[in-house]
Parts: C-alpha cells; sequence; structure tokens
C-alpha cells in the first residue's frame, strides 16, 4: 500500500480485473478455486493538491474491497467489515455483492491530507476479496475520478450536508397503508393521494414515528446508557426488574422529552439526566461512579489525551476497527451499543492491552509520545514515582494500595520474580519505563470511564 514498494515483479494489466461475467479487462483465468483475493495497486502525480481534493474513487466489485491512500485506509466495503486491518490474504467476503450495478463513490476530501506534491508519487492500493474460491464470478473494477464542485454543492461524504428523501410519484403506492395497527398510536394513510399529494403519505409516516412513544423510550434510555448506566434496558425498565432510581430517572427523561414543543428537545432531556444545578440524583450517585466500560473509541481517545499524544494522519480508526468498532458501518440504524459487556471479549480485551503496550512503545502508525521526555519532564526516576504520577494523571489518586504495590513490584524485578534495580542509568531502562506504563494502561480500572 506505501508509494515506496517495489512492484516490478508484479504483473499488470487494464481495469477491471475478474473472471466469470464479461466485464473484465484484464481476465484472472486462474484464480476459480484456487485463491480468494487479489491485489492491485496504481503510482500517479498530482500537480495541484488543492483540485486533488475533489478527487473520486468510483469502484465496482464482487464481492468486497478495501482501498488505501499512501497506505492508509479511506475505503471498504460492507462485506468486509470484522475481517480484519488488513484482512489476510485467505479472508473471505462476509457477503455477496454483485457487479455491474451501479458503482459505489468514495470522496478523497477528508483524505486529502494524505496526498503527496508532484514529483513525489502516490499509490492507491485496493485489496479484493471472493465470498468463496469456488465463486462463478469475481470483479474489482476501480477507476480514479477528478471532479469539479460548482459552488453551492455539497460533497457527499460532508456531515454538513443535509438529509433528505427522494419522492417518486410514479412509483408510488396510492393504496392505503396503516401502521401500528390495533394501538393507540394507530396512523392511518388513506388512499388516492396522487402526484405530489403523495409526499404526504412520507410525511405522515414520519410524524408518527417521531411521536411515537418508542421513539422518546428509546433515545431517553440510550442517553442514560451513554452517561449513567449500563443497568438498565428497555426489557428491565418494562418489567420493573431495573433498579428504581434508573426507572425513575427514564420516566423523568420521557416527561423532559414530552414537555417542549415540539417534543424531544435533547437539552431538556439531558438537564434532566445530568441535573447539573441540583448535582443529584443517579448521574451524581457513588454506585454509578467509574462504573461504565468504555466503548473502543472512549479508550483510544482518552488514553491520547490523557498522555497529550501526538496524532496525525487517518490510522486511529484502524485502531478503533480491532477493539470491534467500525466506525461509521453499523449496520442497523441504532447506534453502537453503549452497554460496555458488549465491548469486551477475549479478543477485542487483547486488543486494548496490545494497543496499550504499543502507546509507550511508540509502535502506532501516527501517534507520537515519547515516554522518556514525559519521564523527564516531570522528574519521575523511580517505580513508585512513576506508579504515583499516573494514579494522579489517570486515576485521581484512586488507585488501591494492592494494585500500586503490583505495579512496582512488576517494575522492580526480572522475569523470573527476582530484585533488579529501576534505574534510569541502567540500559535497560527505557524498555522497563515503557512496560510499566503499557501495563498501567492495561489496568482493569482505565477500561472504566
Amino acid at each position: 500500500t506505501e508509494p515506496g514498494f517495489n512492484d516490478s515483479a508484479w504483473l499488470s494489466g487494464s481495469t477491471g480485473f475478474g473472471y466469470g461475467d464479461n466485464d473484465d479487462a484484464t481476465v484472472l483465468s486462474d484464480m476459480r478455486n484456487r485463491y480468494v483475493s487479489v491485489y492491485i495497486r496504481r503510482e500517479f502525480t498530482v500537480s495541484d493538491l488543492a483540485a486533488a481534493a475533489d478527487l473520486l474513487l468510483s469502484i465496482d466489485y464482487d464481492d468486497g474491497f478495501i482501498a488505501y491512500l499512501n497506505g492508509s485506509e479511506f475505503a471498504r466495503s460492507e462485506t468486509m467489515n470484522g475481517t480484519g486491518t488488513p484482512p489476510p490474504f485467505n479472508r473471505t467476503a462476509n457477503g455477496g455483492h454483485e457487479a455491474g450495478n451501479a458503482p459505489e463513490a468514495y470522496g478523497l476530501r477528508s483524505f486529502a491530507s494524505l496526498l503527496r506534491p508532484a514529483p513525489e508519487k502516490n499509490v492507491l492500493a485496493i485489496q479484493a476479496h471472493n465470498i468463496q474460491a469456488s465463486s462463478s464470478d469475481f470483479s474489482i473494477l476501480p477507476r480514479l475520478v477528478r471532479r469539479q464542485l460548482l459552488p453551492g454543492s455539497i460533497e457527499n461524504s460532508d456531515p454538513n450536508g443535509a438529509w433528505a428523501f427522494r419522492f417518486n410519484p410514479d412509483r408510488h403506492d396510492t393504496g392505503a397503508k396503516t401502521l401500528f395497527r390495533g394501538t393507540p398510536h394507530q396512523i392511518n394513510v388513506p388512499a388516492g393521494r396522487t402526484g405530489l399529494d403523495g409526499l404526504k403519505d412520507a410525511i405522515d409516516i414520519v410524524d408518527g414515528f417521531v411521536n411515537h412513544p418508542s421513539t422518546a423510550e428509546f433515545i431517553c434510555l440510550k442517553l442514560i446508557n451513554k452517561f449513567v448506566s449500563d443497568e438498565i434496558t428497555l426489557r428491565s425498565y418494562h418489567d420493573g426488574t431495573a433498579s428504581e432510581d434508573l426507572r425513575k430517572l427514564l420516566d423523568d427523561a420521557i416527561q423532559a422529552w414530552n414537555s417542549t414543543q415540539p417534543a424531544g428537545n435533547i437539552r431538556t432531556v439531558l438537564r434532566t439526566i445530568l441535573a447539573p444545578a441540583a448535582q443529584e440524583g443517579p448521574f451524581w450517585a457513588r454506585t454509578h461512579f467509574r462504573a461504565k466500560v468504555k466503548t473502543p473509541v472512549e479508550f483510544i481517545n482518552s488514553s491520547l489525551r490523557s498522555l497529550r499524544a501526538t496524532v496525525g494522519g487517518t490510522s486511529l480508526p484502524s485502531s478503533n476497527d480491532e477493539l470491534g468498532m467500525h466506525l461509521f458501518t453499523r449496520d442497523d440504524p441504532d447506534g453502537w451499543s453503549e452497554i460496555g459487556h458488549d465491548w469486551i471479549d477475549t479478543g477485542t480485551m487483547l486488543a486494548r492491552i496490545q494497543f496499550a503496550q504499543s502507546l509507550p512503545a511508540d509502535r502506532l502508525t501516527g501517534v507520537r509520545w515519547n515516554v522518556l521526555a514525559w519521564a523527564s519532564a516531570h522528574n519521575i526516576t523511580s517505580a513508585e514515582s512513576v506508579v504515583e504520577h499516573f494514579n494522579r494523571l489517570l486515576f485521581q489518586g484512586n488507585m488501591a494500595a494492592s494494585n500500586k504495590q503490583i505495579l512496582i513490584d512488576f517494575a522492580s524485578t526480572d522475569d523470573s520474580g527476582n530484585p533488579l534495580p529501576f534505574d534510569p542509568a541502567r540500559p535497560d531502562y527505557a524498555t522497563r519505563l515503557r512496560d510499566l506504563v503499557g501495563m498501567i494502561l492495561s489496568m482493569p480500572q482505565w477500561h472504566f470511564q
């Protein structure tokens, strides 16, 4: 994926690549039943970096792909979610995707900082994966397109863009429709709305969803799970098994939701949940303090911000993916889980520990944090001073004495448990300091909010 890679021994050909469906300029006649992935790369130069921000990857594929710009991943098909970063060569796609429909498009504006000006070379690299070795066809058809965004236009990936739905009156079902039948919230859409009048069907349905009590319950519960506690779900709320204080908090949040016109003012709901003026209620209760496990993005960001690490490039989403949360690819429209145990299993726990160890070892791409410079700046010279410094920095001085002793013993002994001085003058000091800080960042307490 890097521009400096020597590809002189690679085969070359025109896009697209594949077999079995007559849409490929370079036919891979030996692929079926022999291999499931293909790696392709194309070098190019950019004379005008400002104009290059409007580059677009247009890609059609069968069955999955990951695309990289100068070594950093910037696009991935849904069929390759959860397959690793990067996926191994023998990993198959998670599902099927047929080429021949409209290509998918990925703007490079958010990744323009990765581009290098001429005469330096850039590389677009793609790994494409089939659903199985015996598949009857395979295709990867990429094009790098330069567009010109006219004044007033909005990039598709721009978060400031406006959402809208498209209405086609020629394909509209003009029959009567009923939603939530037999409930107090039943919606009756009349028949006979033709032409643009059919837009009212969509508006009635959206209004019905917004005003349905399930919407208030879901969003208020999501906010409570985010800021207060995992110990309440819609089921435990309705069957009464959640604690009384959390059930009352959800009742109060729903009441706050319905107190505004229109309903659903998030600021009003959050003021009810957080109670900043009174500073009382479940959010302030000791029982809920540091009781929520951090999501992957919270674990990574809190670690980097606490250490004031310098971050550049676009590598952190890959680290987040390894911890189980691939950003912006949630298939269900209900958002990623705020429940801590959904993010912790043996695999993701190992990935968190590896991230924590890589940070002081300076092994994270695009992240810079010099643990020796940090120790010098804070006059840290002993195992005890390291532990006490990070106790104050990360845990507000609340680390248990038994945990402190475990860390000090780890720093002051060798692998066999024999005494070994933790001394800045020793040649092994830097390695042992990195190991100690990595162990502190791996402690169970640091995984809690």
